[in-house]
Formats: structure tokens, C-alpha cells, sequence
């Protein structure tokens, strides 16, 4: 199997029923959204800029055991958690209660695509209503509906998504998602090159196809917390700000995930 073959497929499955039925789901779950507002530094400019810078920060030890316990009380993954906590922490930034955050899957959940060079990753949209009037238990239970029914639905290619339901782009914004979240939790594996020793050097990052993307990696008993942004948009000390938050609130929800969010 070759990357043409699963291109051939995947056209041919455009003319399947349930390509129809993906593109009904997404209409109803993505009708009327709106962009992801949160407060810049600076006014966005009439065309999208990709500018970009990255922050990083390793989270405290005490957190990773405090989202797990919270992701096992729901029968819920790491993933929704930190979804949970990013979209909360995004409503009280932006001040609406409607959140959209994209994500992105690997798809190759075939065994024939796990080793075949191509590019198969999909952006998906999770959108959440953030009622702080609910618990954090609830809302978590709420997020991991959301999330699960992204996923079953995950077949259709996110730009014939977008060409259905955002024909008509805004020039200084991507269509449909302004922020990503993204978990790295696949184990380190360095290659071998016959004698050679292997080391793993980060490079920086200068540019943000989104305003933001909320990077963590889970190695072990660590997670580490990074920021992709904008910088036309955003300065360093806003995101650091933002990163400080997501942590304290982090820990607060977790600590008291049955008291109401308003009171977080």
C-alpha cells in the first residue's frame, strides 16, 4: 500500500453516504460558532500573520497525579482533562462562554498506514458551552462527551469541512479554530545510526499557524507545559501570565472538582 492508494481511497469515499452523514454531524455541532477572542497586546492586523515565538515551563510534580486522578474519577483520558482546564481557563479570558479549541489526530488507525511516509493528520474542532455554574465534574463529564463524539467523527478532512461550513474566511484569522491543543504522549524512540551517538537538540520556534497552540508532553512522571503564539498578537509576558494561570486553576479544579467553577 502505497500513499496514492489511500489517496485513491479516500477520494473514493467522498461519494459515500457517510461522508454525508460526518458532514451533518459537524453542521449541527459547529453552527454559528464564533472566533476564539482572547485579549491581545496588540489590534490583529487586516491578514493573518505567522510570527510566532514558544513558551515552555515543566508543570509541578503534585499536578500530573492530580489530572490523572481526575481523568480515572471520569473514566476520562489525561487529553480531556487538560482540554477541560484550557477551555475553562479561555472562557474567563475571553468572556464568552462558547469555546472552540481544534486538535488533531493522527490518522493512521490503520495498521497498513502506521509506517507509510505521507501526511495523514486531521484537525478536528471541540467545541464546549462553559457553564461555571456546574462543577468541574460536570463540566469534565460534558468535555468527554464532546471530545469522544469529535473523534467518531474524525473521518472527514478538515478542509472539506471547512469549505462547507466557513465558505467565507476572514483574510486575518484561520477558519473555524483560532487555538490548538495538542498531548505528546507517544515514547521517546532516537534512531540508530551504527555507532553514533543520538541526542535530541530543540530548535526555536518563529512561526504559529494559530494564534495559539497549547503543547503538552507527557514523559513518565513529567509533563511539560508549552506555548506556541502569535507574536503580532501576543507578548511573552502575557503568555507566561496565561501559562501561571492555567496552572493555578489547574490545581484548583482538581483539588475540588465538586465545587461550582464560579467559585474556583
Amino acid at each position: 500500500v502505497q500513499y496514492a492508494d489511500y489517496a485513491a481511497w479516500q477520494r473514493q469515499q467522498f461519494a459515500d453516504s457517510r461522508w454525508t452523514d460526518e458532514l451533518s454531524f459537524w453542521r449541527r455541532q459547529l453552527a454559528d460558532v464564533a472566533p476564539l477572542e482572547l485579549p491581545s497586546d496588540r489590534p490583529r492586523s487586516t491578514t493573518r500573520t505567522t510570527a510566532g515565538a514558544n513558551f515552555s515551563v515543566e508543570l509541578p510534580a503534585a499536578l500530573l497525579p492530580a489530572l490523572r486522578k481526575s481523568a480515572r474519577e471520569q473514566n476520562a483520558s489525561l487529553f480531556v482533562v487538560l482540554a477541560a482546564v484550557t477551555k475553562l481557563l479561555f472562557a474567563r479570558l475571553s468572556g464568552s462562554q462558547d469555546v472552540a479549541l481544534g486538535t488533531v489526530t493522527s490518522g493512521r488507525e490503520s495498521s497498513e498506514l502506521e509506517e507509510m511516509l505521507g501526511f495523514f493528520v486531521n484537525t478536528l474542532v471541540l467545541r464546549s458551552h462553559v457553564d461555571e455554574e456546574r462543577s468541574f465534574s460536570e463540566f469534565l463529564s460534558q468535555v468527554r462527551g464532546t471530545v469522544v463524539d469529535a473523534f467518531d467523527h474524525r473521518q472527514l478532512p478538515f478542509d472539506r469541512l471547512v469549505d462547507a461550513i466557513a465558505p467565507d474566511r476572514d483574510s486575518n484569522r484561520m477558519p473555524l479554530v483560532q487555538a490548538m491543543l495538542v498531548l505528546q504522549n507517544t515514547p521517546d524512540a532516537r534512531p540508530s545510526f551504527g555507532g553514533l551517538d543520538v541526542s535530541e537538540v530543540v530548535l526555536p520556534r518563529e512561526a504559529s499557524s494559530f494564534d495559539l497552540t497549547v503543547e503538552f508532553r507527557e514523559n513518565g512522571d513529567e509533563l511539560t507545559f508549552g506555548v506556541e503564539y502569535n507574536t503580532d498578537l501576543f507578548d511573552a509576558g502575557t503568555v507566561e501570565r496565561w501559562a501561571r494561570d492555567w496552572v493555578r486553576l489547574a490545581e484548583a479544579v482538581t483539588a475540588e472538582p465538586e465545587r461550582r467553577l464560579v467559585e474556583v
